[in-house]
């Protein structure tokens, strides 16, 4: 049961037992007996009971939401191509997660993070130049 309905029905639960306890109080000679007196009470009590569980309804948690920076939250068409499972081109493991990787400016090699520099350093050097005379 949602939270505004437990609080509809708390605050009717209220109103019709605080009714009935007006009726059993100063109605007439068939109304005014214990048992209205206790119906009525009841059915307040039952208002309360209801109107103060209706304030402990929460909204459902949110679980396992990655945060909004997040690649995975970008369009696809943002994506570029697919990194995952492609050879690192220095250290020539497989590439397992996707932001983990990135591609060479120069060549368009696939290599993680960490070794882009070297693959810079190794693939794109200037030539060596040769023995001086």
């Amino acid at each position: 049961m949602s939270r505004n309905v437990s609080i509809i029905l708390g605050v009717c639960g209220i109103l019709i037992g605080l009714g009935l306890l007006y009726l059993a109080a100063h109605g007439e000679e068939g109304i005014t007996s214990p048992r209205s007196m206790a119906w009525g009470a009841l059915i307040v009590v039952i208002g309360i009971v209801r109107l103060m569980s209706a304030q402990s309804f929460s909204p459902p948690a949110v679980r396992n939401r990655p945060p909004p920076d997040d690649p995975r939250w970008r369009p696809h068409d943002d994506r570029g191509p697919q990194l995952a499972g492609r050879p690192c081109a220095e250290c020539g493991k497989k590439i397992t997660v996707a932001f983990e990787a990135a591609l060479c400016d120069l060549c368009g090699a696939t290599a993680h993070d960490d070794c882009l520099a070297d693959h810079r350093a190794h693939a794109h050097a200037p030539p060596a130049a040769g023995p001086f005379r």
